[in-house]
């Protein structure tokens, strides 16, 4: 893991200074887990963390919440020769989820970050309208800015291979922040517990 934050942190996808990280609210830090699908090895690896999680829960399905959580569960499906399911673009007169399922099914919704949880419910509701079940969400970074706690409020089971407080520390240790920059983020982390 702390190979990947590194590597995470020198291709861009993890920035520190002050960030918009929701309307009106100014964050320490930005992540952009997208910047990893240009970077295969990085995006393997993640998804490989996440492979060897999906096991864990009962699931006949899977699906991704865009875009990075889309782009990894696709790989992991066709490597693994699991069945994948996706929502598309709401269009009139076409169905909102692609692929085979059965009503009942159960899915597992992989992702790459969550900030509020607002994506990964969104993804529940459009699933469960057509008859799919989820019970878990499992995404690689848990920003620590409330999705947790929202997503378990709606009834459903969260799991995060990795908190920004880790991350921060990874990259503390390693020398890849400076002192003030880890107390500023860890301050914020620690002020904003939702």
């Amino acid at each position: 893991m702390e190979n990947l934050v590194t590597k995470l942190h020198s291709i861009g996808a993890i920035k520190f200074g002050a960030f918009p990280l929701k309307k009106n609210f100014i964050a320490p830090f930005e992540v952009d887990l997208s910047l990893a699908i240009s970077h295969p090895e990085v995006a393997k690896q993640i998804a490989t963390l996440l492979w060897k999680k999906v096991e864990v829960f009962p699931h006949e399905l899977l699906c991704g919440v865009p875009a990075i959580g889309s782009c990894l569960v696709t790989y992991l499906a066709w490597t693994h020769d699991h069945p994948l399911i996706m929502r598309q673009e709401k269009k009139e007169s076409a169905p909102q989820i692609l692929g085979h399922y059965k009503t009942g099914q159960r899915c597992l919704l992989l992702g790459g970050m969550a900030i509020s949880g607002a994506s990964c419910l969104d993804m529940v509701d459009d699933l469960t309208a057509e008859g799919v079940e989820v019970k878990d969400i499992l995404l690689f970074l848990d920003l620590q800015q409330g999705a947790k706690q929202k997503i378990k409020g709606r009834g459903y089971a969260p799991h995060f291979l990795i908190t920004f407080s880790e991350v921060a520390q990874i990259l503390y240790d390693r020398e890849k922040i400076g002192g003030d920059t880890f107390k500023l983020v860890s301050d914020f982390l620690e002020g904003d517990k939702r």
